[in-house]
């Protein structure tokens, strides 16, 4: 499996294949620099919502990481 690849799901930008250690690692990095950094999550509503509306469509263009709301452990074990 790729690690840490982003993809763009009906022209959203989505940041997939993350262990919870990769994404706590990430996040703490982004906390410890300095400057603004936006992080969000996202789910299927804010991709159908960014095929209609600008604010949703450039949003995740803002953020330095948008992880999906489930993911997966290195288990296997999805994630909510």
């Amino acid at each position: 499996m790729t690690r840490g690849r982003r993809v763009t799901i009906l022209g959203v930008e989505v940041d997939m294949d993350y262990s919870i250690e990769d994404v706590m690692e990430k996040i703490e990095k982004v906390f410890l620099s300095e400057g603004n950094h936006y992080i969000c999550t996202t789910n299927p509503e804010f991709i159908m919502a960014a095929q209609k509306d600008s604010f949703f469509k450039n949003y995740d263009k803002q953020c330095r990481y948008v992880f999906g709301r489930r993911f997966r452990c290195g288990n296997g074990r999805l994630l909510h």
